[in-house]
């Protein structure tokens, strides 16, 4: 189901929090004019914002949908627009954690936008990571800001991020081998799955269980603490996710190791669309190769299943 978010341009919300159960700080709602949006900038930011709405309103933006409850609507890249765009070229991966890019902190972790909210509605694979890393989210922000200084729109931006920064680096060879091993090549008439980063990004949607950076004291977060343990983390999967997953109907939905499976999990998405077992790519992982091969068979016969089912 697609799902339009309305169009708006606001100042970033910082949402400082001490302790959990939270305490939300941001401007009181108001009546915009805008149907179905419940506005959190001032009534003064919404002239131009109308003025700019035929360009931004392309962007279907699976965050601002999901929204409620711990998920503000607010942290859809729409609103980062205009920050996006001032980002230097030169921006290093110790600079892109700025309090202008924060969105949520507490005493365990603290949560950072990353561009990474474009969808490709009709693509026939899903992978699904954990989180965005630090290098990912570095190569998110350098290419959406220099898609969008050289005129090229939110979307057109938004969508060559995904193309570049998702499963960036050694971790994306290591899943086109694994990928081609199951036989998933051949299901979508490929010679190797490497394509599908390459002249068919027609056919994947990349994300994440938690589509922006979570980082614990500055590290990359890597599953502890556990997604359902945590009430954002947790709102991210059932709510953002979930949204994300049911925007994209026909893919089969690979979820990248235990954590992002756990997460996929706390959705409603079909387990037919789902690849349980499939190991995290990541060259960190040494179990990768065990855990692959014990599953490879298995994973083999659930690929076929899928394509005749989808």
């Amino acid at each position: 189901m697609r799902t339009t978010h309305p169009a708006i341009k606001t100042q970033a919300i910082l949402l400082q929090v001490r302790a959990i159960p939270t305490i939300v700080r941001q401007a009181s709602p108001h009546n915009c004019g805008i149907v179905g949006h419940v506005c959190h900038s001032k009534p003064s930011d919404h002239h131009e914002t109308r003025a700019n709405a035929s360009l931004k309103s392309e962007h279907i933006c699976y965050i601002a949908a999901s929204a409620g409850g711990r998920i503000s609507p607010a942290w859809c890249s729409l609103t980062f627009e205009d920050k996006l765009r001032k980002i230097s070229p030169d921006i290093t991966e110790k600079q892109i954690t700025t309090p202008e890019l924060l969105l949520y902190e507490d005493h365990k972790l603290e949560i950072y936008f990353v561009p990474f909210d474009w969808v490709n509605v009709s693509a026939r694979v899903m992978l699904v990571g954990l989180t965005p890393g630090r290098h990912q989210m570095h190569l998110a922000l350098k290419t959406t800001a220099r898609a969008l200084q050289s005129g090229k729109t939110l979307n057109e931006a938004l969508k060559e991020a995904d193309e570049v920064g998702s499963f960036a680096g050694s971790m994306r060879t290591n899943m086109i081998s694994m990928l081609d091993g199951i036989g998933l090549d051949g299901v979508l008439g490929l010679n190797s799955t490497a394509q599908l980063f390459d002249d068919r990004t027609d056919l994947l949607a990349s994300t994440s269980a938690i589509c922006h950076a979570v980082f614990i004291k500055g590290a990359n977060y890597s599953g502890s603490p556990q997604v359902d343990r945590h009430p954002v983390l947790e709102a991210f999967a059932r709510q953002v996710l979930n949204k994300n997953l049911e925007m994209v109907p026909d893919a089969l939905v690979i979820p990248l190791g235990k954590g992002a499976r756990e997460a996929v999990e706390l959705t409603t998405v079909l387990p037919d669309r789902i690849l349980y077992g499939f190991p995290h790519p990541s060259g960190a992982n040494g179990h990768r190769a065990r855990q692959y091969n014990a599953m490879r068979d298995q994973m083999t016969q659930r690929v076929r299943t899928w394509a005749r089912t989808f």
